[in-house]
Parts: C-alpha cells; sequence; structure tokens
C-alpha cells in the first residue's frame, strides 16, 4: 500500500497522537515508529519494517545499526485510533502541539507543523530539480 495525504492534528498532553483511519489501514493495529532524519518520525508498518530491518542488518555498519535501532518503539492504536509516543521522540521531532500526518509513499511522517511547514517552503524550491516522472 501507498500512503498519501497530509491530516493536521494536535498532540495533547499525554502524548497522544490521532492517526487517520486511511493511514492505519495500511499501518495495522500495531506499527512501528522510529527518527528520521530532519527532525521527523517515520511510522511503518511491521512488514515494512521488517524488510528495512533486513537491509540494515546487511549493510554490517554495526554504528548505523545502533543508531537506527536505538529509539525505535512498537505503538499500538488505542480504541480512539490514537497512538502514544515517547516524550524522547517528541523532543527530537519538536512535537509540541500542533502536527502533521503524512503519508508519504511506504512510510508515514510525523511532523511538527511549523517545521514541516518550512521543509516543504524549500522543498517545493527546489521541485524543478526532481527526476522527470511520466504520470
Amino acid at each position: 500500500m501507498a500512503f498519501g495525504g497530509v491530516h493536521y492534528h494536535s498532540l495533547d498532553a499525554k502524548k497522544r497522537l490521532f492517526i487517520p483511519s486511511k493511514l492505519r489501514d495500511g499501518l495495522g493495529d500495531t506499527f512501528v515508529i522510529c527518527k528520521g532524519p530532519e527532525k521527523v518520525l517515520f511510522a511503518y508498518s511491521n512488514e515494512k519494517w521488517d524488510e528495512l530491518c533486513e537491509e540494515i542488518i546487511a549493510s554490517d555498519n554495526l554504528d548505523m545499526q545502533r543508531v537506527i535501532f536505538e529509539d525505535v518503539v512498537n505503538v499500538e492504536v488505542d480504541k480512539q485510533g490514537r497512538i502514544t509516543l515517547k516524550a524522547e521522540l517528541c523532543q527530537y521531532a519538536n512535537l509540541t502541539k500542533e502536527v502533521v500526518v503524512a503519508g508519504v509513499g511506504k512510510r508515514v511522517e510525523i511532523w511538527d507543523k511549523a517545521t514541516r511547514e518550512e521543509h516543504m517552503a524549500r522543498a517545493r524550491e527546489q521541485k524543478d530539480t526532481y527526476p522527470k516522472i511520466h504520470f
């Protein structure tokens, strides 16, 4: 399944975040959250995470493995469609209140709203350098 779409939600005081049903359908009732580059969190289905783990482990780069696996967490969706994020992950991604949950191909990204807006403005400025794709 390829994820798409951008959703705006609030992180509550208990660090709970609503995950839209369209994204939950692809991620599953439990899934993996890890740090991504650029102060963003990545969410992967367990199946996709297993595939990525094989690549990471096959690299034989122990330091890279330690850095990637250090803050990986499994999360479970509650009855209201929310997950609870670890404080360390919220701090890494600067998540306080306004959060963006975005489908990006094989993963879901969790951003601080202002950080994502800044990042996307830069990304849009560079769109002429992207490879050409014919739809």
